[in-house]
């Protein structure tokens, strides 16, 4: 399959698989200014029509390997975030392999990081709003590796992610093959999106070789159980763990990788996912004692 047929394929299957919902809000074009990309990094900016005074600000990374989907395959599950978490998401276009090899995605997701601290003001936000950032697959990896890089992120909601892009733990084999995300469907995105094996090595291509993780912001996870990316969350939590960070793990039993952004098709995973999301998003501002967080 060559790229623009698995990038035709992804905007497909969101178009019949994510389903449809009736936002109450506004979503609106920005361009994020950037040394690396002429005009600036597209981004969509989602903010419900009662939105609190202070209201939280979530960044969203969409996933597919570095190599497909966009803005628009997470539409309506940024769409739906933002109605029930009561927030404002950034969704990012960041740039995609092979065209923009690594680092590319890492310096656009820092970028805009940077930018939405920054901006909390004219988004929609107050001074006091919190600033969370979240994605799924590849998305999560690259808010996990934001988080370690710039300061000021409250919270993380890491979506099936890949933290390390050395496949030997257990879930690789056990689910490797007829599952959606197979071994060879990734080393396709890896030989798209890497120009050698040592930037496998890199952090902000696997997170899970940080030196640090005690500077890290309370993390949910939300986990397939059929899924072989499905350990490296189990692994990644036991650093957080270990360095007295807050965190926690939704284990979606039954779930496939990618099913969060197609709530059309994957309805009650979805369901499950969304409200836990929801749920801990609304209570970072709660345990900060943010007025007006919610509705």
């Amino acid at each position: 399959m060559t790229v623009d047929e698995a990038r035709h394929q992804s905007i497909r299957r969101s178009q019949i698989d994510a389903g449809e919902f009736d936002y109450r809000g506004n979503r609106t074009d920005s361009y994020v200014p950037s040394p690396h990309v002429p005009g600036g990094i597209p981004v969509w900016i989602y903010k419900p029509t009662r939105c609190p005074e202070n209201v939280t600000i979530l960044i969203y990374f969409h996933g597919g390997g570095m190599v497909v989907c966009s803005r628009q395959t997470h539409d309506i599950m940024c769409k739906r975030i933002s109605s029930e978490a009561n927030c404002i998401i950034v969704n990012v276009e960041y740039r995609l392999a092979p065209e923009h090899k690594f680092p590319a995605g890492p310096d656009d997701a820092e970028c805009v990081t940077k930018w939405v601290l920054q901006h909390k003001l004219s988004l929609g936000g107050s001074k006091s709003s919190l600033v969370g950032i979240a994605g799924d697959s590849a998305g999560a990896t690259l808010a996990a590796s934001v988080c370690h890089n710039i300061p000021g992120i409250a919270f993380q909601v890491l979506i099936y992610p890949s933290v390390n892009k050395q496949p030997t733990l257990p879930s690789y084999r056990l689910f490797g093959y007829g599952y959606v995300l197979t071994l060879p469907v990734m080393a396709w995105f890896n030989d798209k999106y890497f120009s050698n094996n040592l930037e496998k090595l890199d952090p902000r291509a696997s997170p899970l070789l940080y030196e640090r993780f005690d500077h890290l912001p309370p993390t949910l996870f939300i986990v397939t159980s059929h899924d072989p990316l499905r350990d490296d969350s189990f692994e990644y939590a036991k650093k957080l763990t270990s360095a007295g960070v807050p965190n926690e793990t939704l284990v979606v039993e039954g779930a496939l990788h990618s099913f969060f952004s197609l709530p059309g098709h994957f309805k009650q995973c979805c369901d499950k996912a969304y409200s836990r999301m929801t749920t801990f998003i609304k209570r970072q501002a709660k345990t900060r004692g943010i007025p007006s967080a919610s509705l």
